[in-house]
């Protein structure tokens, strides 16, 4: 022990042995889980003969809050009320025993933490403008920006009353940008099957996730640009599924402001193992995936790939990041990354073991076999109409003067265009009723002089994704089809160029599920 402090280090002092299940061992248990000032403890359990026969780990619950509130503070950049507000749900929705244990860090931390955000926005030396370089260098001066800190608020007065009434205001206030899970890993290490079990969880959980693979949409200027909508399109997570290998890779995402959390897969055993059981599964899914398919027949060039991207791959050096062994199944990668989104993340999430992990791993492997069945970009799914000369019937002739009647009617329960499908939950639904028939129910025809459209009741009776499903059955010259969607809407309820006709009660035709 002298020796190790000869070295400036820091040492424990040895204490006696306690019992494990008596009063002494649940005295220490809890003294550790209290610990302000240290990640937990690792307990030796020892026989009579004092021989080490089992470890376990001893987290302390009070640090664990302390990283919860370093990334409200740094990565999601609050202070103030809405920072008071953050750390206080997330005491509140903490198990009662482990409550017990934050007394302590509670009544010492929470209201030091947040003035100590506040100081970091009074002083500058944090803003919603702050780039990723300025966070992580936060992140590493963290104990020596609280200590200064404390000194300036001491010293000066001014100072002190400023971060007493700070509240972030205008540019600085704080955003709803999403929470953003980054996949790091090269082809067959589990990213894709992840990320929409991660997907299908949040859907359950009632959150808004959106799921964005490369491989769907496009090159490096589609894909920063689908990340971009999403960012404004008010999902509370987004999924990134790339390989994301070094930062070269990455670098887009710092224009972005991505609240980001690195997944990584690596092996245990080294670049070797990685590679093997990537190659072994690349070779299983065939051409169950977008870009890379392979055989082993084209054995020695596939491993050679994904020896190159597993050697080039740089996980992110900065900031938080979570490993995972590409040797565990996907509930238990997606179990722990739900433990640290839960910790680190600035939307509250619920219990995992209240949600259906296999019903999340179903939609996950159906999107999967979707590849197998379409390899080629899918634009759309849709109910074919069977008897076109039907619909047709139901529309008054005037409504069609002038307009171009479409050859064949269907109803589009998912438009994807050039886009990727970002619901794979709709996905898995309507891959399951491909080729059904289902019998619609038609309430009305609504027209002006740009189009025709026959609007279709969805009462829970089929996925749609539209909120206006309907039949498009003419367009002006120049009108695109989708233009039906703004001709149902009740905004145009008041157009005096506009004409519904309600159809007869009970009105109903058959179509069949299809993917275009």
């Amino acid at each position: 022990m002298a020796a190790l402090q000869s070295f400036g280090l820091d040492v424990v002092t040895p204490q006696p042995a306690v019992e494990l299940g008596t009063d002494e061992y649940a005295v220490l248990r809890d003294g550790m889980a209290r610990r302000l000032n240290c990640e937990g403890a690792v307990v030796n359990g020892c026989n009579e003969a004092g021989v080490v026969v089992r470890m376990w780990r001893q987290r302390s619950h009070a640090y664990a809050m302390e990283r919860a509130a370093q990334e409200a503070i740094v990565t999601h950049r609050l202070c103030g009320v809405a920072l008071r507000l953050r750390l206080a749900g997330k005491l509140a929705g903490l198990p009662e025993e482990v409550r017990r244990c934050l007394g302590d860090w509670e009544a010492e931390r929470l209201e030091y933490l947040v003035r100590f955000a506040a100081w970091l926005h009074v002083t500058g030396r944090q803003t919603a403008r702050t780039d990723l370089g300025g966070l992580q260098d936060l992140r590493r001066r963290w104990i020596t920006l609280q200590s200064q800190f404390t000194q300036c608020v001491a010293a000066d007065a001014h100072v002190r009353s400023q971060v007493m009434h700070c509240e972030p205001s205008g540019d600085d206030a704080v955003t709803s940008d999403p929470d953003a899970v980054v996949c790091v890993g090269p082809q067959g290490c589990g990213k894709s099957t992840f990320s929409r079990t991660l997907y299908a969880l949040l859907r359950q959980a009632g959150l808004s996730p959106c799921w964005i693979n490369q491989d769907e949409a496009g090159g490096r200027r589609q894909f920063l640009d689908a990340i971009r909508r999403a960012q404004r399109g008010g999902h509370t997570h987004l999924i990134i599924d790339k390989m994301n290998l070094d930062e070269a890779a990455r670098d887009g995402y710092a224009d972005l402001g991505l609240r980001a959390l690195p997944v990584v897969w690596p092996h245990p055993d080294g670049t070797d193992a990685l590679v093997d059981i990537c190659f072994d599964r690349v070779c299983r899914r065939g051409s169950a995936h977008r870009t890379f398919k392979a055989d082993r027949r084209e054995g020695r060039r596939v491993r050679q790939t994904l020896l190159d991207c597993a050697t080039r791959c740089r996980p992110p050096t900065e900031g938080p990041l979570i490993e995972v062994s590409v040797a565990d199944d996907t509930a238990t990668i997606a179990r722990r990354v739900w433990t640290e989104l839960s910790a680190r993340g600035l939307t509250d999430i619920p219990e995992i073991q209240t949600l259906d992990m296999a019903a999340a791993l179903g939609v996950a492997n159906a999107c999967e076999s979707f590849l197998c069945r379409f390899p080629r970009h899918v634009e759309y799914a849709a109910i074919q109409i069977a008897s076109p000369e039907r619909v047709l019937e139901l529309v008054p002739p005037e409504m069609l003067d002038g307009k171009k009647v479409q050859k064949a009617f269907h109803v589009t329960t998912l438009y994807l265009g050039r886009d990727a499908c970002k619901d794979p939950v709709l996905l898995q639904q309507l891959v399951g009723l491909l080729g059904e028939s289902i019998e619609l129910t038609l309430t009305s025809v609504a027209s002006d002089p740009k189009g025709t459209a026959i609007a279709v009741r969805n009462e829970g009776e089929f996925p749609c994704e539209n909120v206006h499903p309907h039949i498009t059955i003419a367009n002006a010259p120049g009108v695109p089809p989708v233009y039906s969607n703004e001709l149902l809407d009740d905004s145009h309820a008041d157009d005096p160029c506009r004409t519904v006709v309600s159809l007869p009660a009970g009105t109903r035709i058959t179509g069949t599920f299809v993917f275009r």
